[in-house]
């Protein structure tokens, strides 16, 4: 008795996912819509209102309550057109899907949406090495899934997370459904250096390689692996060729650069590592120091780390109480690649 009912985020989600099941949300939809117009102005200033931003966000979330791809996609392209910043950095599956994640209500949205938000869940928590419990037996419902592009995408997700679980042979064998599209000899390169196969690791690097350069031939500037399992090509040239590897170590970091790419601080440090082979140590210390001694993607901190080691031992004491937390989390959130 007179306590106020906070109205927080993870409430409100909750009420409207069950308000979005009733026959009276379409109605609801089109009085708000009437009220809170998203095209209040004609003019090219309308845009420049705070509210209309809002308002755009707004109509995604209704559109990904309504289960609606067709309306989602349309505000998805008004929101890119005239709010790109805003909308790139706004967080519209997590603030809609993931506050609270509930299972059973997820599933139930179209599979474009459920990819998606899938997509992005999914790496937030490797980058932070949170369990990936919540997600793996939903990505094993996809992996038959025959659409050509949801198909893959959840496959290499569901892959993903089977690699980092360290069940590398069921992880393999599912990859076998996608070797025609590049993130499957990607990730099959990853698989084979963790078993210590690196010539195999490298052959297998190039094949993906090739293939997205097919994919992406239209483009005058062709892309590194956005997935982090590519910092570890460099680390399979290194093994095989040692100095003769730089040039082609130097190669991918400059791309990585010009993509800004996610995990470039662990690209960097592999370039310092380079320099390192070559016997230029002032340009590889001076380098390393430009990297932050932490940031808050575990993948590619520990590959930061590992070039760190292979270039000065010492170095690495700075790093010792982080990497051991990241140890012991990894341990325990079910890391078995990184914790064994």
């Amino acid at each position: 008795p007179g306590q106020k009912l906070e109205c927080t985020r993870p409430l409100l989600n909750i009420v409207s996912r069950e308000a979005a099941d009733e026959k009276f949300f379409p109605t609801l939809v089109k009085a708000i819509e009437q009220e809170l117009p998203l095209f209040r102005y004609r003019h090219a200033s309308y845009f420049n209102y705070p509210e209309n931003f809002r308002r755009c966000v707004r109509q995604l979330r209704l559109a990904i309550l309504a289960r609606d791809v067709e309306k989602l996609n349309e505000h998805i392209q008004i929101g890119l057109k005239h709010f790109r910043q805003q909308l790139m950095s706004f967080e519209l599956y997590h603030t809609t899907c993931r506050e609270p994640f509930d299972l059973s209500w997820f599933s139930r949205l179209p599979t474009v949406i459920q990819a998606a938000a899938l997509d992005i869940f999914v790496y937030a928590d490797i980058h932070q090495l949170n369990p990936l419990d919540d997600y793996l037996e939903h990505l094993d419902s996809f992996r038959e899934l025959d659409e050509p592009r949801n198909g893959p995408l959840l496959r290499d997700l569901l892959t993903t997370t089977l690699v980092l679980r360290g069940e590398l042979d069921e992880a393999a064998a599912i990859l076998e459904k996608d070797l025609d599209v590049s993130y499957a000899w990607v990730r099959k390169g990853w698989i084979a250096l963790l078993r210590g196969e690196y010539t195999t690791a490298a052959k297998h690097y190039e094949k993906g390689r090739a293939l997205l350069k097919t994919s992406t031939r239209k483009r005058k500037n062709i892309p590194y692996f956005y997935h982090f399992s590519g910092l570890f090509y460099p680390l399979a040239l290194f093994r095989l060729r040692d100095v003769a590897a730089v040039p082609e170590v130097l190669q991918i970091v400059n791309q990585t650069e010009k993509d800004g790419n996610e995990y470039l601080e662990g690209y960097l440090s592999l370039k310092a590592l380079a320099f390192a082979r070559q016997n230029k140590m002032v340009e590889a210390r001076a380098l390393l120091a430009g990297v932050p001694g932490h940031h808050p993607i575990a993948p590619s901190y520990l590959v930061s780390s590992l070039a760190t080691y292979w270039i000065s031992p010492q170095s690495l004491k700075d790093r010792t109480s982080q990497l051991t937390a990241l140890y012991e989390k990894a341990r325990k959130n079910g890391y078995r690649w990184i914790a064994a």
